[in-house]
């Protein structure tokens, strides 16, 4: 099957222009990207993304001017406005590949992993997990991500 992009987390937004997003990733598989609140929140409270489970995550090109030049911009991220799903991820199931030269390994363990997608202002953000929780708190988007976790 060919990977795509569909919208998830109905609902959840922030500041689409402010540069200030903060991810922050433990090695015991817990991550954190907090983000400036929409200008339509009534309270100035971060959005934070908590992902358990955590097996990747990473930050970087391209930005909203670039976008298109990502490999998943014509499999649905042109479209996307704010977080999404990659359904048929191929980095799932390069993963998983790599993962067979462990003499304990499971597949089953990675049938539970999704990967998100989040196009911000500067970067992207993908987020390989098990399970992804929304929180709200205080502070800088740094503050928040630390506290979050």
């Amino acid at each position: 099957m060919t990977e795509r992009v569909v919208p998830s987390l109905a609902g959840i937004r922030w500041e689409p222009n402010a540069p200030a997003a903060v991810l922050i990733v433990t090695d015991d598989g817990l991550a954190a990207l907090a983000l400036r609140p929409h200008p339509d929140d009534t309270g100035d409270d971060c959005v934070v993304l908590v992902w358990s489970g955590t097996r990747e995550a990473a930050m970087g090109a391209p930005n909203d001017e670039e976008l298109r030049g990502h490999r998943l911009y014509q499999r649905g991220l042109a479209e996307l406005r704010w977080a999404g799903l990659v359904e048929d991820s191929e980095r799932i199931a390069r993963l998983e590949q790599a993962n067979r030269a462990h003499p304990r390994h499971d597949p089953e363990r990675f049938a539970q992993l999704r990967h998100y997608i989040l196009p911000l202002k500067e970067g992207v953000v993908e987020v390989i997990a098990e399970t992804i929780s929304v929180q709200r708190r205080p502070g800088t988007p740094l503050h928040a991500a630390s506290f979050a976790l």
